[in-house]
């Protein structure tokens, strides 16, 4: 489902997650394999999502704070706690010729060869001292962080949310004064310098139809859908 917002309310709490304490040890021997796999994971802070809703074009939520290994085998195990939502920003960017970029992820990722907007999951830092998750400055960040594009010099071409189970894509257009594919070439430049990039490549989409959806998850299929079409 996907809903245009006018703004988010995402608000930090103290609240524990039961599923995290009551799955420690199998969680913990769940990140040792994955470790072995992709040796670069990092067992990092996220937040997690609970009790999301739209109210008067607002997202609102209540934030708590896990390890990322949590998450990911919550994730990897099927989403076993239906409480607990993944809010995450999404940076999708297009290009003055209505072109929409997505990554392609890099193999040492935990979603590798995964083809999606950039952005990632929220972290502690993302909130500020009114105890408020800044999500559009994290997408800003991501998309440094990951193309070297700076989100001052596009201009924003809405805000909406891509609801997929638990998983919960809070999305900003950025859209940039230059055609998608001279995008892709600025970014790749970008990530040829880069020394520790997350992205293996770019691609370009002037339709849904070029996305395979055995390698983009389906919130990043109905983005690129109620964007561009079939």
């Amino acid at each position: 489902m996907i809903e245009t917002i006018a703004g988010t309310d995402l608000r930090m709490t103290d609240t524990a997650w039961p599923f995290a304490e009551a799955n420690r040890d199998a969680i913990a021997a769940h990140w040792r394999q994955a470790q072995q796999r992709r040796p670069a994971l990092f067992d990092g802070q996220v937040l997690g999502a609970l009790a999301p809703r739209v109210v008067g074009g607002i997202l609102t939520a209540e934030l708590i704070v896990t390890r990322f290994s949590a998450f990911l085998a919550w994730r990897d195990w099927g989403f076993p706690d239906q409480s607990y939502f993944n809010a995450f920003g999404s940076a999708i960017i297009a290009g003055n010729d209505g072109g929409l970029i997505y990554g392609v992820m890099g193999e040492h990722t935990s979603n590798a060869g995964h083809v999606y907007p950039c952005g990632g999951s929220l972290e502690p830092g993302d909130v500020g001292s009114d105890g408020v998750a800044d999500v559009f400055a994290s997408t800003a960040r991501e998309l440094a962080e990951e193309t070297g594009l700076d989100a001052r010099d596009a201009s924003c071409g809405g805000d909406f949310l891509v609801s997929t189970g638990q998983l919960l894509s809070i999305a900003r257009l950025y859209v940039f004064d230059m055609p998608a594919a001279a995008l892709a070439t600025r970014i790749r430049d970008n990530l040829d310098r880069q020394t520790d990039r997350e992205l293996s490549d770019v691609v370009v989409l002037t339709r849904a139809a070029d996305l395979d959806p055995a390698a983009s998850p389906r919130y990043a299929l109905e983005a690129a859908r109620h964007l561009l079409g079939g």
